[in-house]
């Protein structure tokens, strides 16, 4: 007669509860790892937007807008970026129908006209939204717009509006832009181009959008001249455009993260 067996596990339970043991505990360490790792990125996401938002003023010099002759309105900007930054400092900038929140940027029913690439992912010249380098490299006191690959000025003043519509040779002279999806596109919290496109019925996947990359050295300054063009390009139609904003992004792995945004004119 066998004694002494009851209330003792059989040594096949027993490693069955040490593996459950043991791949509990690793799943609880994945878990909280993922969770430490993820709490690290959110941080230096709100490090990376706060040294943007922070460290960089906004001025909007003058505005104007005007209908061109084929009777589209178009609107223009002077506006100043200058870094109160202790070191350089790499901005991304476009322009956003819409207008800042606290801590995001509420996007507008013009989204369906800016700032999109209407060529889709085989990036076409004529876009909507264009951004020139303004500054007096001649010495004639008079700033033009200078040509981003030569480093000359190639008008003696700045355009009017009108004139950037129907110069076909001015238009390239604008700053070139990096094309991104509209799902890299980060407007504040957890909203991305791509959601705010979906919920207006807009397809992303045949937009791009450009992304002006501005690198500023300590107490420097720069000064763009933004021209905006209120026409649906698939349509050909045209409309007085509503709230529009310069947005400023703070880029950190492959994504752009919305810091701030200053106000211009529309109507």
């Amino acid at each position: 007669m066998r004694r002494g067996s009851r209330g003792q596990a059989s040594p096949i339970t027993v490693v069955i509860l040490v593996g459950l043991v043991i791949a509990m505990a690793l799943g609880l360490y994945a878990l909280t790892q993922s969770s430490l790792a993820r709490a690290q990125f959110e941080r230096g996401v709100e490090s990376v937007r706060f040294t943007v938002a922070s460290n960089v003023d906004v001025v909007v010099v003058s505005s104007s807008s005007e209908t061109a002759p084929d009777g589209v309105r178009v609107y223009c900007y002077l506006v100043s970026l200058s870094s109160r930054a202790t070191g350089p400092l790499t901005v991304y900038l476009t322009v956003l129908p819409g207008g800042a929140r606290e801590t995001s940027f509420s996007v507008g029913e013009d989204i369906d006209i800016i700032p999109l690439d209407y060529g889709g992912p085989d990036y076409q010249a004529r876009v909507n939204v264009l951004v020139f380098t303004v500054a007096d490299v001649n010495g004639d006191s008079i700033a033009g717009i200078v040509d981003p690959a030569q480093g000359v000025e190639i008008t003696t003043a700045i355009p009017p509006c009108a004139t950037v519509r129907n110069d076909d040779n001015l238009r390239p002279a604008g700053a070139p832009a990096e094309m991104v999806t509209p799902d890299a596109l980060e407007l504040g919290e957890g909203l991305t181009l791509d959601s705010i496109l979906r919920l207006h019925n807009i397809d992303p996947a045949q937009y791009m959008v450009p992304l002006w990359k501005i690198t500023l050295q300590p107490g420097d300054s720069t000064l763009l001249y933004i021209y905006v063009e209120a026409e649906d390009q698939d349509t050909g139609s045209t409309r007085a455009l509503q709230a529009i904003a310069a947005t400023l992004h703070a880029q950190l792995t492959g994504k752009y993260y919305y810091a701030r945004a200053v106000g211009l004119a529309a109507g």
